[in-house]
């Protein structure tokens, strides 16, 4: 590999290292709290994403796709229960488990989460040209298919 190329992919490593450094700080979450007005944990806004992304689906698989244990999204989703964003009911297929779902409030709380971090980015690029902005989100869209297709291959 190129001397130039092997730069150009630690500043594109630096850039993703801080990049997810950031949203995950417990200064950006109290700032996320503020937007919302919802107080929830880290984790809990995470599963709840990753639920109503995901639809219906047992504790397992909400496990598997947010790739943590599942004794610590099982904890989560009784947080996420007790508040009244996440329903649990029997398996229709199989009564003996049961599937979990986001209630009413809970994709309000979601709605939100997903404005205020859109509200964050906006402010964060606001200074950047429309053709920026939409030449960032192209590559970025990119980079993220291409990133989530190599992490799947195991």
């Amino acid at each position: 590999m190129a001397i130039a190329a092997s730069e150009t992919l630690t500043r594109i490593d630096d850039a993703l290292a801080a990049l997810f450094r950031g949203p995950n700080s417990a200064r950006t979450h109290q700032r996320l709290v503020r937007l919302t007005g919802v107080d929830l944990d880290r984790a809990g806004f995470f599963l709840l994403r990753r639920l109503a992304e995901a639809g219906t689906v047992r504790l397992s698989e909400l496990a598997q796709r947010a790739g943590l244990d599942l004794s610590t999204v099982s904890r989560q989703v009784q947080q996420l229960e007790r508040r009244g964003f996440v329903a649990r009911e029997r398996d229709p297929l199989d009564g003996r488990a049961c599937v979990l779902s986001v209630t009413r409030a809970g994709l309000r709380v979601d709605r939100r989460l997903r404005e205020a971090r859109r509200a964050t980015v906006a402010e964060a690029l606001a200074e950047w040209s429309d053709d920026d902005r939409e030449r960032f989100a192209q590559l970025l869209g990119r980079f993220a298919d291409d990133f989530s297709r190599y992490w799947s291959q195991g």
